[in-house]
């Protein structure tokens, strides 16, 4: 599902808003480094789902691609110690050191009903709960979609 007005906007603002979007949903716990990486590694030509994980094995589940006859799941790591999986392989994904941020895409190429993109954020509990504390009425998510 795309929202228009994102799609009539000009690139360098689907990049500002993308970041004002994941500076929010991550209480701002990423450092200004992760934050352009992960931003200049998005398309800016599509929307994205955003999940973002204070779990290690929640966003392990992520990290491991699946591909069907009628879908196809394609990932690529933008920062963090995280190592993409296959289920069709038996290897699983792994994130390498639960204490640094992590971040991957996902694309869910889906045969008749068109394409998901995905951002995945791992972010540290103990970074998440920090930035929290600045953020009065919200709760922590293990893993929440926008």
């Amino acid at each position: 599902m795309r929202n228009r007005t994102f799609t009539i906007q000009k690139p360098h603002h689907r990049k500002g808003k993308l970041a004002a979007v994941i500076r929010a949903r991550t209480h701002n716990a990423l450092t200004t480094q992760q934050m352009q990486t992960l931003v200049a590694g998005a398309s800016a030509s599509f929307q994205h789902t955003i999940m973002v994980y204070t779990d290690a094995d929640a966003f392990c589940l992520a990290l491991t691609l699946q591909n069907a006859d009628n879908h196809h799941d394609y990932g690529k790591v933008i920062f963090g110690p995280a190592i993409l999986g296959s289920e069709d392989e038996g290897v699983p994904g792994k994130l390498l050191s639960d204490c640094e941020a992590a971040a991957i895409i996902t694309t869910h190429y889906n045969l008749g009903r068109g394409t998901m993109s995905t951002m995945h954020i791992y972010v540290p509990p103990q970074c998440y709960h920090h930035k929290e504390a600045s953020h009065h009425g919200q709760g922590e998510k293990t893993a929440s979609g926008l």
